[in-house]
């Protein structure tokens, strides 16, 4: 969930994933190459084309798969295997902001939630989302006290961040968060969820709020902050650059 929620949200920027391909098509040697950014520079991992298959008749894909006939986060997660040594390596849990760092050059970050410093995170987030910038969120382990499952949450999860937002109702401003479960099913079914009565006509149209078990779904900022423990930003947007200067560590002390 980790992996996918972050190329989720890297999804907003189509043509960045697009370089980290070096060609679409496999070589004449069954081959494709793909970018990471591993120690400041950009390496090219070379991957043939076999993908782990399970189910009857091997029909279903074994991991990391895209809705429709395209194959590329399958090749992403195959290069995110290989430099790690294995599947199994790579599907004991880690951080979103862990594969921001090796599929872009763009400064990313993670921020431990805590109510008590909820001004804070409101403003990060959404100062974030008016920069253009890509987030995730990940939700407590803690199964037992919040009562994940009643809620449509899963425990110990990484979603992706589509939108922070404040919305205009006739009771005042409300603070909503819009995400995705990488999974493309389970939503939350509080407050601001598909079914909510805080929905009017109005706001469906203006929001093109979808009904459907699409994994995509809104909360309130109140319950996202009751529910998820961190949130990870990566900086990049429209026209990012950078630049880098490599240092050599002297053999011996001056």
């Amino acid at each position: 969930c980790y992996f996918l929620s972050a190329i989720g949200s890297l999804c907003k920027f189509s043509h960045y994933i697009d370089k980290l391909f070096f060609t679409k098509e496999k070589t004449k040697e069954h081959l494709y190459g793909v970018f990471i950014y591993l120690n400041a520079k950009w390496k090219l991992v070379l991957i043939d084309d076999f993908l782990p298959f399970t189910g009857k008749r091997f029909k279903k894909f074994a991991f990391s798969y895209s809705g429709g006939k395209e194959l590329w986060v399958a090749f992403l997660e195959k290069a995110w295997a290989k430099i790690n040594g294995s599947y199994a390596r790579i599907g004991c849990g880690g951080s979103p902001t862990e594969i921001f760092d090796v599929l872009t050059e763009a400064l990313s970050e993670q921020v431990n939630i805590h109510p008590d410093y909820k001004d804070f995170i409101w403003e990060t987030m959404y100062d974030s989302e008016k920069k253009g910038y890509i987030m995730t969120a990940g939700t407590s382990a803690d199964i037992y006290n919040l009562n994940l499952d009643e809620v449509g949450l899963s425990a110990g999860h990484a979603y992706t961040v589509l939108g922070v937002m404040e919305i205009e109702t006739d009771k005042g401003v409300e603070k909503v968060v819009r995400l995705r479960n990488p999974y493309g099913n389970g939503e939350f079914n509080g407050d601001w969820s598909d079914y909510s009565k805080k929905w009017t006509p109005e706001l469906k149209k203006k929001y093109n709020l979808v009904i459907k078990d699409d994994g995509d779904f809104y909360m309130s900022y109140n319950d996202f902050l009751n529910y998820y423990i961190t949130f990870g930003i990566c900086k990049l947007h429209p026209g990012f650059k950078t630049t880098s200067l490599k240092m050599v560590r002297p053999t011996k002390c001056q």
